[in-house]
């Protein structure tokens, strides 16, 4: 049998609370389905910023082992004037950090308010032949949880109205 491999955002007070997501929605709320609420403004001279994302793998099945995780993009996330930053760090589930922010503003840089991140990188270096290690494991005792992935987009006066299409991220792993 096979692993069932589910995308988890976690959001809210303390540990958080994982939902299994299939599409994740940036916005100035820590919500992990908003909805057109709390969209992310675009003001003349200023970058307005999504409160940041986490993201890990939950593990479960029959799998004996779980390797490699990787996460990678096709190197064209959204527009012009909108740039999507991972931060440098994976991080082990206790490390979760709720998001902050001015509802319906901005939210707080990650790199600055987010004590498990100190740096960050434009996702759109990390592509097929070049993604990101979230964590190279090995899980082998399921139900288990990946390290997880910050995300945050960022939105300068340059980028246009309205809301965006789709962009995919992958995840990909070895499975024993």
């Amino acid at each position: 049998m096979a692993a069932t491999v589910d995308v988890r955002e976690i959001n809210g007070a303390g540990a958080g609370t994982p939902t299994v997501v299939t599409a994740a929605k940036f916005c100035t709320a820590d919500s992990n389905n908003p909805g057109t609420t709390n969209p992310i403004p675009i003001v003349t001279g200023q970058t307005k910023r999504s409160y940041w994302k986490s993201h890990e793998l939950y593990l479960s099945g029959a799998y004996t082992q779980i390797s490699n995780v990787y996460i990678y993009c096709d190197g064209t996330m959204f527009e012009a004037g909108m740039t999507t930053y991972i931060g440098d760090e994976t991080l082990v589930a206790a490390s979760y950090q709720e998001a902050t922010g001015t509802p319906g503003d901005t939210g707080d840089e990650m790199v600055a308010q987010h004590t498990g991140i100190t740096a960050k990188t434009n996702l759109n270096t990390f592509v097929i032949g070049a993604p990101k290690l979230v964590d190279a494991g090995p899980y082998s005792t399921p139900p288990e949880r990946t390290k997880h992935v910050v995300l945050q987009l960022d939105v300068a006066d340059t980028a246009s109205p309205g809301e965006k299409g789709p962009e995919q991220l992958v995840f990909r792993y070895d499975e024993v």
